[in-house]
């Protein structure tokens, strides 16, 4: 197992990926770097230059490649350190054999990784795979309790079968529902060959859905009657169990941790199957989009069906019809046959409110009806007015004026007890009542349409607004506090020299 690094020096460019995206080359390079994978894996670990200059040229289209390209080549990769260089010269009798250098060349581990990632990518092509299969489920949740068991098994063995199962889990239900989701999937969707498969998807997913979901059921019990305890021990022994082959490299993972990284791997196994802290868990999830990919079928499924309802001749049905009306006597049962296979003839369309109803299963003529009014579209059409008398509502309206008069009394009387030496210095004070506050913010942005900064307030004065933007301050008021510029506001007048 291996913990997400802190060391830069871990995160170096990998020049041993070079070859792939060099500017010239790239093909000869793969063809040479193929080779040695294929050679390590037959258990064949050094080759010669002569072996592989003779591969090169029988690959189809490099039958001019030559030995001094070849040179080139494994000069190329030794600076990449795809490939080890060992001098073997046995038993030289002159000093031109030993200064001739015979090489043999030995694929790094690096290499051999990027190479079987290739294969695996080529094998894959560009799609997703994945599948949604009920068995590893049943898999994992026996091999869960197997683990949390005191049984014979060992103990490492039983971990890795219980991790090896939830990657698996996680990478065949991830892959396969990007797979439902990609543009190629949509494509095929869209066309009348699927409708041969469409019963096949619809029942593997629903199959998936049903039997997935007993077996995750158990599986979240399991975890949440899991002993934290019986956990604690658990993680204890696997940290100090050996799991690597030994090397003559010291190992630099000690036992707290490999076990901190056994609980983050717990921990992901706890979120994937149950919701914690407001999160919705994977398994929720993949249900939801399971669900969705199902109805986005099913949906095709019924356009595609349309579409070859549309296509099909009716010629027949017509013919039908026409001897039905051919053979009517009475016109108006006529009229109604026709409404009934037409439709009305000529159809006025009405908006209206929604109905509210809470029975989704309310039939039309059960609802109340809504009334609308319709008005005439003529240009000459104007709607009728009668001459109204004006009623003279002089108490209410100098009741209006009289309260108005006393809240701008009160809130002068409040903003003069900010006033100090004719000026209201906001960063001075640690409360403003929120009337005032409003007040003065707007002084603020009526100063800053006029040039001189200078505003005439309600209450008859002048005052002159001053904004420092190089210094801000929190305004705290009874409903919440405000952070604005340093403001100073100064009466130009006698009457605001004075204040409490």
């Amino acid at each position: 197992m291996s913990r997400i690094s802190r060391n830069i020096e871990d995160y170096r460019k990998v020049s041993e990926a070079s070859y792939l995206v060099a500017d010239q080359n790239v093909t000869r390079y793969r063809i040479i770097l193929r080779f040695f994978f294929i050679e390590h894996e037959r258990m064949r670990d050094y080759l010669y230059p002569n072996e592989i200059f003779e591969h090169v040229k029988s690959v189809q289209g490099m039958e001019k490649y030559e030995e001094q390209e070849l040179k080139q080549d494994l000069e190329s990769l030794v600076k990449w350190k795809n490939i080890v260089p060992t001098q073997e010269v046995q038993n030289p009798r002159t000093i031109a054999e030993f200064n001739k250098k015979s090489f043999r060349y030995q694929i790094s581990p690096y290499t051999v990784q990027i190479e079987r990632m290739l294969i695996e990518l080529e094998r894959i092509g560009n799609e997703f795979q994945g599948s949604l299969d009920k068995r590893p489920f049943e898999k994992l949740l026996f091999s869960l309790r197997h683990f949390l068991e005191d049984n014979k098994l060992p103990l490492l063995e039983k971990w890795t079968d219980l991790i090896a199962l939830f990657k698996i889990i996680r990478t065949n239900t991830a892959d396969y529902l990007a797979y439902i989701s990609s543009t190629n999937a949509e494509e095929q969707m869209q066309k009348d060959s699927f409708l041969v498969y469409k019963d096949k998807f619809v029942a593997y997913l629903r199959d998936f859905i049903v039997g997935s979901h007993q077996t995750a059921l158990k599986i979240q019990l399991t975890l949440q009657k899991c002993d934290p305890k019986q956990l604690e021990a658990c993680f204890c022994q696997l940290s100090e169990e050996p799991e690597y082959a030994p090397r003559f490299e010291q190992d630099q993972f000690d036992s707290e941790e490999k076990k901190a990284e056994l609980y983050e791997i717990w921990d992901n196994l706890m979120m994937w199957f149950l919701d914690t802290g407001g999160q919705t868990c994977e398994y929720t999830i993949l249900q939801r989009r399971t669900d969705e990919a199902i109805k986005k079928i099913t949906r095709n499924i019924r356009r595609l069906g349309e579409r070859h309802q549309r296509h099909i001749s009716r010629k027949q049905d017509y013919l039908h019809l026409a001897k039905w009306f051919a053979e009517e006597t009475d016109l108006m049962e006529a009229h109604k046959r026709a409404a009934l296979t037409f439709g009305i003839a000529n159809v006025r369309h009405y908006f209206t409110e929604l109905a509210v109803t809470t029975d989704m299963y309310a039939e039309l003529w059960d609802l109340i009806p809504d009334w609308i009014e319709v008005k005439p579209r003529l240009r000459e059409y104007r709607e009728k007015t009668r001459p109204t008398s004006f009623v003279s509502n002089k108490a209410e309206e100098t009741l209006t004026k009289k309260h108005y008069l006393l809240e701008l009394k009160e809130t002068e009387r409040k903003m003069r007890g900010y006033v100090s030496d004719g000026k209201i210095d906001i960063s001075k004070m640690t409360y403003i009542d929120s009337g005032v506050r409003k007040i003065l913010l707007r002084w603020v942005s009526a100063a800053m349409l006029d040039e001189s900064k200078v505003v005439r307030t309600e209450f008859g004065n002048r005052v002159i607004v001053q904004v420092d933007e190089t210094e801000r301050i929190n305004i705290h008021s009874d409903d919440g506090v405000m952070n604005v510029p340093k403001l100073l506001f100064t009466f130009d007048d006698k009457e605001g020299q004075h204040g409490g």
